[in-house]
């Protein structure tokens, strides 16, 4: 305000003995934005996530419309920057019309959506750009219930609840801000870990020859990031000060069991992803092969596996490259003219 007054004095030429002459227009305060808009640009979606640091920034969206509809605009097209802070990549902007350069070296950002599936063409409508496989996907049907919203005495209404729940949020961010946490895992729990998702990828993979292995790969890391934050919350509860915190086998199993039902649901949303198309396609199971050996016998022929898969639309050439890739991962054995199954598929 103060800028102000003497810039029109300034203009108006009525200043007074010993005013000076106003310098540069001082730059607003940049604030701390903890909950991001989703219909924003690029430039300042990065500008966000460069003011507030190690903060970070939530994105929540109920709709995916919200999102998906500031992306196709010009000022838009933020889902590269999506892509790189999902692995804390460097993200920048620098365009001339700005005359500045907005630059992020360590990106934290956390995304939220919901949405229906014919939503989800317009924000992702491939696996093409890598966008897809960086989500944590879970779907669901409508359970339709009626739940009375009248007041129930004696129990507190959402909004004290939620307030209550936002207080106890702030007090970890407070502790781990003064207590920040290093977790490991055990050695056993990284035997788990590498066995399952290697013999998972070689099964996704072995499935389609354009197989989706990143969803796989991708999977592996939220593994250890659900684990790290049910570490914290454990550190949070007994209020303990160690630097290093080792996670505890349940923690680590939940996470696995997690992250193992997701990438049940991400490998069947990927079947609806419409490419080209407009509309997304019908839901359908992504292991459509590993369901006709499991049907067959444990000992099975050629022609068995061939008819039996034919019967579902899979073609020969499709069928002969899936039983060459358990063949080489040592699903099954060959016999002479027969084939023998000799280790189990992962869970699904």
């Amino acid at each position: 305000m103060e800028w102000e007054r003497s810039n029109q004095c300034f203009k108006k030429g009525t200043q007074t003995a010993g005013t000076s002459t106003p310098g540069p227009k001082p730059e607003a305060p940049e604030y701390y934005h903890l909950c991001g808009a989703p219909s924003t640009s690029k430039n300042q979606i990065i500008r966000r996530l460069k003011n507030n640091g190690d903060l970070g920034l939530i994105i929540n969206a109920t709709e995916l419309d919200m999102i998906s509809g500031a992306i196709k605009q010009d000022y838009g097209k933020h889902d590269d920057v999506f892509r790189a802070a999902y692995h804390h990549e460097s993200a920048a902007t620098d365009y001339k019309v700005d005359g500045e350069l907005i630059f992020v070296e360590v990106p934290r950002l956390a995304l939220c959506l919901s949405g229906t599936p014919n939503q989800l063409p317009n924000f992702m409508h491939s696996m093409e750009n890598g966008l897809f496989p960086r989500f944590t996907i879970y779907t669901c049907g409508a359970r339709w219930k009626y739940r009375s919203a009248a007041p129930i005495k004696g129990k507190k209404d959402y909004v004290t609840l939620y307030k209550e729940f936002s207080l106890q949020v702030l007090e970890m961010y407070y502790f781990f801000q003064q207590s920040p946490t290093e977790v490991t895992l055990t050695d056993s729990q990284w035997e788990e870990h590498t066995t399952y998702f290697d013999r998972l990828l070689n099964e996704v993979a072995s499935e389609q020859a354009d197989a989706p292995g990143s969803i796989v790969l991708r999977g592996a890391l939220m593994v250890a990031r659900i684990a790290s934050i049910f570490t914290a919350l454990r550190k949070y509860e007994g209020a303990m000060r160690m630097k290093e915190y080792i996670c505890t086998d349940e923690d680590f199993h939940a996470a696995m069991q997690i992250v193992q039902t997701t990438l049940n649901h991400s490998l069947l949303v990927s079947s609806s992803l419409p490419g080209d198309e407009v509309k997304s396609k019908p839901l359908k199971s992504y292991f459509r092969i590993r369901t006709v050996v499991e049907s067959l016998p444990t000992t099975f022929t050629y022609k068995e596996i061939k008819e039996k898969a034919l019967t579902k639309g899979i073609s020969e050439r499709s069928t002969c490259r899936y039983l060459k890739s358990l063949l080489e991962l040592k699903y099954i054995d060959k016999q002479e003219d027969r084939y023998i199954r000799i280790k189990e598929f992962t869970d699904k």
